[in-house]
């Protein structure tokens, strides 16, 4: 693991503008749980790509990692604001409100990124949890949205195990044994 740190350390210094590195960099200190380090690296990578919207997401990811949710917030406004980037700021906000038990925030930030066209299974994965999230009951005739967005995960991403995790449990709770279990056994294929 040093060894790693050490060769993107020396990248980053030989290339101080190429994102990448910060970025690998800051993902293995996720990954070790070295949040503060990780910090620290994102933090130099934006002195010199402050524009950088991925590197403000890996902040904001860092910062939740911390238990700091409200700066966590600003961070993916920020990425949000600089652009389009793919689902990452999207749905790293919303899992940052669902942490922080605003579901319901979530949910109405994962809708408008479904409407806007999101082509990335993630996006209406996550609104189906944070639906999930909001206390519905799956029975109810609110479920049926939580199912649908799965099931738009998974036409988007057939190969995804999550989204035929949630909606297997989901039917199940819609007393659809069969089709859960179709789901929950594909899921854990």
């Amino acid at each position: 693991i040093q060894e790693a740190y050490d060769a993107l350390r020396t990248a980053a210094r030989l290339e101080p503008s190429e994102e990448q590195h910060y970025l690998d960099l800051s993902l293995l200190c996720l990954d070790h749980e070295n949040f503060d380090l990780g910090m620290e690296i994102v933090d130099v990578g934006l002195k010199y790509k402050p524009e950088s919207g991925r590197l403000h997401v890996y902040r904001g990811v860092l910062l939740v990692m911390k238990g700091l949710v409200e700066e966590a917030e600003r961070e993916f406004e920020t990425a949000r604001g600089l652009g389009p980037g793919g689902p990452a700021p999207d749905v790293a906000l919303a899992m940052a409100w669902m942490q922080s038990g605003n579901a319901g925030r979530a949910v109405d930030l994962l809708r408008e990124s479904t409407k806007a066209g999101a082509r990335e299974a993630v996006v209406p994965y996550m609104l189906g949890i944070a639906l999930m999230r909001t206390g519905i009951d799956a029975a109810a005739p609110e479920g049926a949205e939580a199912i649908a967005a799965f099931e738009a995960a998974i036409k988007l991403n057939p190969t995804l195990a999550g989204p035929r995790a949630e909606l297997g449990k989901a039917l199940l709770g819609r007393g659809d044994t069969q089709k859960a279990i179709e789901q929950l056994e594909r899921a854990a294929a």
